[in-house]
């Protein structure tokens, strides 16, 4: 930021620039903030982030777009708490969300950037997509891009996925009517074009950027028309026209750069690359998982080419858990292997019988409605993740650690699992009818109510009736308003006691008493932190959330603090 102030002969130094923030005159616009992932991983990004917050006194705005699935509250929270010892952490978390357009507002964008036929052209395509592909539609970038087609009179296939239309048209245009020579002909056919792009996004990957300077383009281009055998003259044309290529544009951070057209082509490229290493040499995969956090879109486009195919994605998944190791240190090619595996899970319904599974995180990630036959998952951890619709026969578990995980009295299914699955899992949320969107889940800590859960789920051992609490109506309404300052206080560092009204808190029965509870117990702290005009006493959490929470199961081992104040707020009747 600093730099680019001086470009504008500002004359800021990079001192100057979080007073100029504080003060309202200059407000950080972070976009792509799910671009700046590096090897490591989403700790080193969130931490960068927290960094630059503890310097502005509670003061000024910062703005970080990313994909929804991105931003974890708790990941940030567990950042920021690094930078709280000096009292300058003072933040406030506000999500926004884009929604989807309707079909209205895409086909007024139709009618505003091109002619009326086109309109009439788009909405006999859209009708002819599968729900899938409809949806996609809703997306302004997907909405231009397929207008564009139609207007220009290239031929896209309805039954094809719509990522697929798009690059297979967009490819033709650059072989049949850009690439060129002085007769009229293609200078590189369709895959060539293909493979070029492939190894244009792999080298990004590997130098993790999002853009190339035009010299490491033009050797990526002659590396690959020299494998394919491309004449020499042939050769220097393609490379000559590197900088004109329809996928790519010039980067406007940086002059003589080149980056792809669009993220989402730069995802479509790199799972190419991303399926490739998986089918090679068992190096080249640990490596390119260890590299950096895959993003969703090129996981998901990656187990898109494997076409549901159990065995297949089953060998992929196989294949990853061998090239994992154990430890911290593997941290980020056990999240990559995880989002894979679990996402491959989902899109097929099912991995083959005794599919042992080892090494992986799987953080947050939904297995969908799918059927695992006796799997065995080894040194796995299982962070936040939805088995609302999963189903398991005879599922083993060794040095496994399950936290926090969805589960649904009706979807879910954990059928004549050893009853020393719960030693491994920590706290469960409850979704009573099954859907996962509906109303928020029932979270349960306490060893017999979770054994109760699990049993009810199919887990071997006594079959005892289940029910999702024993606490009296007065007990669970005070643990549902915990449960919700919890969830407020999550998304900032300190709030000011008159807020809580505005939270929705101060409104509540319950309230004063659960906060008196909160205050004596040391739960929540009371500080005074330096800040702009007269400091006033701020709110802030004394302990993690998540070990607030733990602390319902009183005899868990948590902070005697913590123990004492579930102790006294369920003493009511």
């Amino acid at each position: 930021m600093a730099r680019d102030l001086q470009d504008l002969r500002s004359r800021f130094s990079y001192n100057a620039v979080p007073p100029l923030v504080r003060r309202g005159l200059l407000v950080p616009v972070i976009d792509g903030f799910d671009e700046l992932l590096g090897s490591g991983g989403y700790d080193e990004a969130f931490s960068s982030l927290t960094a630059f917050i503890s310097k502005l006194d509670g003061s000024g705005a910062v703005v970080a777009s990313a994909r929804s699935t991105f931003f974890d509250y708790h990941k940030f929270r567990e950042n920021a708490d690094k930078y709280a010892h000096d009292g300058n952490l003072n933040y406030e978390v506000e999500p926004v969300e884009i929604e989807p357009w309707s079909e209205a507002e895409a086909d007024e964008l139709v009618a505003l950037t091109v002619p009326s036929p086109t309109g009439a052209h788009f909405k006999r395509f859209r009708a002819e997509l599968g729900e899938s592909n409809k949806a996609l539609l809703k997306k302004p970038f997907y909405v231009s891009r397929i207008a564009e087609l139609l207007e220009t009179g290239d031929e896209i296939e309805s039954h094809e996925a719509i990522l697929d239309t798009l690059v297979n048209a967009f490819l033709q245009r650059e072989s049949r009517q850009k690439f060129l020579d002085k007769d009229r002909q293609p200078l590189l056919d369709v895959d060539g074009h293909r493979r070029l792009l492939v190894m244009l996004a792999e080298e990004m990957w590997w130098l993790e950027t999002r853009r190339l300077d035009l010299e490491t383009v033009r050797a990526t281009a002659e590396l690959l028309l020299e494998e394919l055998g491309v004449p020499p003259r042939t050769a220097w044309q393609v490379i000559g026209r590197m900088p004109y290529y329809g996928l790519l544009r010039a980067d406007d951070a940086g002059v003589g750069h080149l980056q792809f057209e669009h993220e989402t082509f730069y995802g479509y490229f790199l799972a190419e690359a991303f399926k490739r290493c998986i089918e090679g040499e068992r190096g080249e995969l640990r490596r390119f998982l260890a590299r950096s956090v895959l993003d969703d879109a090129t996981v998901d486009e990656a187990i898109g080419r494997y076409g549901g195919d159990v065995d297949a994605c089953t060998d992929a998944a196989i294949k990853m858990c061998e090239v994992l190791r154990r430890g911290l240190g593997d941290s980020v090619a056990r999240q990559n292997a995880g989002r894979f595996v679990a996402r491959a899970v989902k899109a097929c319904g099912e991995l083959r019988p005794r599919t042992r599974l080892k090494h992986l995180y799987f953080d947050q990630e939904d297995f969908g409605q799918a059927a695992l036959v006796e799997p065995h998952f080894q040194n796995c951890f299982f962070d936040r993740v939805d088995f609302t619709a999963l189903k398991m026969v005879r599922p083993a578990f060794g040095e496994c650690n399950i936290q926090m995980p969805k589960l649904s009295l009706v979807g879910t299914r954990l059928e004549d699992a050893d009853p020393g699955l719960l030693d491994i899992v920590t706290g469960v949320e409850i979704v009573l009818n099954g859907d996962s969107s509906g109303e928020a889940p029932s979270r349960l800590y306490a060893p017999d109510q979770v054994r109760k859960i699990l049993v009810r789920l199919g887990m071997k051992g006594e079959d005892r009736p289940a029910t999702v609490s024993e606490y009296s109506d007065r007990q669970q309404a005070r643990i549902r308003l915990v449960e919700r300052f919890l969830l407020k206080m999550e998304r900032r560092f300190y709030v000011a006691e008159e807020d809580f009204g505005r939270l929705g808190l101060g409104s509540d029965p319950d309230w004063d008493e659960v906060y008196e509870l909160l205050k004596d117990r040391r739960v929540v702290r009371i500080e005074t932190p330096p800040m702009s005009g007269r400091p006033k006493p701020l709110v802030r959490l004394g302990y993690p959330a998540d070990l607030i929470r733990r602390g319902e199961n009183i005899d868990d081992g948590s902070r005697p603090a913590i123990q004492r104040f579930w102790q006294e707020l369920l003493d009511v009747t």
